[in-house]
């Protein structure tokens, strides 16, 4: 049987990925029904995410998460039912992938739109978490994280 620190590690990206996914669901319908976006630590979100950098071909940079998180939780899920270390192989890339991503748009808002939006970095720091696990998940020596 795996040990703690593995279960962790995987709940932990479960967790994650449907906070992600609950942050990036939130900023899509407010998007969608044009209402405000109820900022908690910072003052830009009704600054950032009507931006013309929100959006990539009409198409709200929050929907881009949902897709994201969506899939590093279907991943994750992969990994729990198979143990197939590949899986985890695809979920370092998702994640990197996001990671990189989530690096160019916290850049868009320190010195482009000089503005930030707390859900933005949330999702920032949770893809940034995400890929440090997956990182971790795949480094471990063993087969199988969990039993």
């Amino acid at each position: 049987m795996g040990s703690l620190r593995d279960k962790l590690i995987i709940g932990f990206l479960f967790t994650l990925s449907l906070v992600g996914l609950f942050d990036a669901s939130y900023l899509t319908y407010a998007h969608y029904t044009k209402s405000s976006i109820a900022c908690v630590l910072a003052e830009g979100c009704d600054i950032v995410t009507p931006s013309p950098y929100a959006e990539i071909y009409g198409v709200p940079l929050a929907v881009f998460g949902i897709v994201f998180y969506l899939t590093v939780l279907m991943v994750t899920c992969l990994y729990l039912r198979y143990r197939d270390r590949r899986s985890l192989f695809v979920l370092v890339g998702v994640t990197s992938i996001g990671f990189l991503a989530s690096v160019y748009f916290v850049y868009l808002q320190l010195f482009i739109i000089l503005a930030i939006c707390t859900y933005c970095m949330v999702s920032a720091a949770t893809t940034t978490l995400l890929t440090f696990l997956s990182l971790i998940a795949l480094s471990k020596p063993s087969e199988y994280l969990i039993s």
